[in-house]
């Protein structure tokens, strides 16, 4: 039976993995047949002409204009920032009007925060939550703090977060997201969402210890579409070159320090390419391991390849790829790429990503540089044909697992359980 699903995320685009696991789920369901309806916060980076956009919402204020204006509006930004009622009200004008079988939400802090979980949840359609990351119960969503694991609000209480600013480093943006996770807990909402989906059992159980229940989570793959990815022809390109490379955010819960600190403690002295564009508004702490890597000619920073064949050409060229990230990461687009590029995907033991590669040679200690220059040396010492074939192995098993028609009909089946 076909469905009217309403689509919510922050933004209407594919930005992030979040987004991008957003524009899938709407390809692959609408391919079934099923009316999807997208919804969003206000952005000038939202794809347009969406049969919906009339009905998207004012976004939150960023809480740094607090410090640029009068008191009365600092009032007003705080509310919204905390609560965005105007958010609530577009989005019952939107069920009022398409009338959805379905709410599936996505990631809704901190443009749109939970009044549109609220919203939803009242207007008696059931609602299903995507959980890409821990913003309900961790205000810097990851559980990372300090190039660590962290949790102390899971431990010690809601207020570490403010203790620790742990939001942007800020007092007063950490002050209000915790107060706006504290009115989501009193209002309950989490309690009202039928259902959650997450990649991994790993996740789900933490997410159980947390208070949801274990019956309402369904555990599925992240939708990933092939025949939108140009792996075919990167790989045509494939030389094999003497190099190991690196992409995505550059950040400290994605690994980088670890990976730039594993590199000098390689017995190999083999180029590391890293492809990202944020390099020089990273950390100091991460920039000045660059400049220093740099200077002795095995780190090369490149930061002019756009998204698509020319990047992922680059990536299939390389010796081995790494994905390194420290968080409990839920699982990462950057991995299932490189294992559909047919190349060996080097990934960290903590979260969804050595879950999806499933080979314990690819995997090391998540934030230990000496395992992971290990790992590296011993991976690189393998042949050439054993490295191409632990490649071919891993793109067969994410040809495998993106099967599209698997993950609508397993989304299908949970909404008709929750409906």
């Amino acid at each position: 039976m076909s469905l009217k699903i309403l689509n919510i995320h922050k933004w209407d685009s594919g930005s992030g993995g979040a987004g991008r696991y957003y524009l899938n789920h709407e390809k692959i369901m609408s391919s079934q047949g099923h009316l999807i309806i997208p919804w969003s916060a206000e952005y000038s980076g939202n794809r347009g002409n969406s049969i919906s956009q009339s009905y998207f919402a004012p976004p939150s204020p960023d809480f740094q204009e607090l410090s640029k204006t009068g008191a009365i509006n600092k009032i007003s930004i705080a509310s919204s920032v905390v609560w965005n009622t105007g958010a609530a009200r577009k989005l019952n004008s939107a069920i009022n009007h398409f009338k959805p079988d379905i709410i599936h939400a996505h990631n809704i802090y901190h443009q749109l925060s939970a009044s549109v979980l609220e919203a939803a949840t009242n207007s008696g359609i059931p609602v299903v939550q995507s959980l890409h990351d821990f913003s309900h119960f961790c205000i810097q969503s990851h559980f990372f703090r300090n190039g660590s694991p962290c949790y102390d609000c899971i431990e010690s209480g809601v207020l570490q977060g403010v203790r620790h600013r742990c939001f942007n480093n800020s007092l007063p943006g950490s002050l209000l997201t915790t107060f706006s996770r504290y009115i989501s807990t009193q209002k309950s909402i989490l309690k009202k969402i039928a259902g959650f989906t997450t990649p991994n059992n790993e996740i789900k159980n933490l997410l159980v210890e947390l208070g949801l229940p274990c019956e309402r989570i369904l555990v599925i793959d992240n939708p990933f579409i092939t025949k939108d990815f140009p792996f075919e022809k990167a790989r045509s390109n494939s030389v094999g070159n003497r190099y190991i490379a690196a992409w995505g955010t550059f950040a400290e819960m994605k690994g980088f320090g670890t990976l730039l600190d594993a590199l000098e403690l390689m017995s190999n002295k083999i180029t590391l390419k890293i492809y990202a564009k944020d390099v020089h508004a990273a950390s100091n702490f991460l920039r000045d391991k660059v400049v220093k890597l740099e200077a002795k000619g095995i780190l090369k920073i490149v930061d002019n390849l756009r998204y698509g064949e020319e990047l992922f050409g680059e990536l299939a060229r390389a010796s081995l790829l790494v994905v390194p990230s420290e968080w409990l990461v839920t699982q990462e687009y950057t991995v299932w790429e490189g294992m559909l590029l047919g190349r060996p995907v080097i990934v960290g033991n903590r979260g969804g990503n050595q879950l999806l590669v499933d080979n314990h040679e690819l995997v090391f200690k998540a934030g230990n540089s000496a395992d992971l220059a290990a790992t590296l040396d011993r991976v690189l010492a393998y042949s050439h044909e054993h490295l191409d074939e632990l490649g071919i192995a891993l793109r067969n098993r994410a040809l495998a697992l993106s099967d599209t028609k698997l993950y609508a009909s397993k989304i299908e089946n949970f909404y008709n359980e929750i409906r």
